[in-house]
């Protein structure tokens, strides 16, 4: 999960760029990849705070989810590894009213 890779001493404290690449997403299942579950989002992910980043990354999955189903579409199991990054590791915020997001680029649909 990314507290424990993140809380090594390999990395705590050095990475100064996070860079998500959100080109075709998949939303369900996995590792696999079903061509039904993807979109072309076409976008990246760009955070000096890793948590912040993977809880951009959850509410953006969570919300085409959801739009792909008409209907709340949760995630099983649920994503609680960000909880465990935030609270107990300190590594980040998934906060949402903490995160600042910056959208650039032409996609007003972005769903987050």
């Amino acid at each position: 999960n990314v507290g424990t890779v993140w809380s090594k001493p390999s990395c705590r404290g050095k990475t100064r760029l996070v860079v998500i690449e959100l080109l075709r997403p998949l939303f369900n299942g996995g590792p696999q990849v079903n061509p039904n579950y993807q979109w072309d989002y076409k976008g990246l992910l760009v955070s000096t705070d890793p948590v912040a980043a993977d809880t951009v990354c959850l509410r953006l999955l969570q919300n085409k989810r959801d739009d792909f189903k008409g209907e709340r579409w949760d995630l099983s199991p649920p994503a609680v590894h960000l909880e465990t990054a935030c609270r107990e590791h300190r590594l980040g915020t998934c906060d949402w009213g903490r995160i600042d997001l910056v959208k650039a680029g032409w996609a007003a649909d972005a769903l987050v």
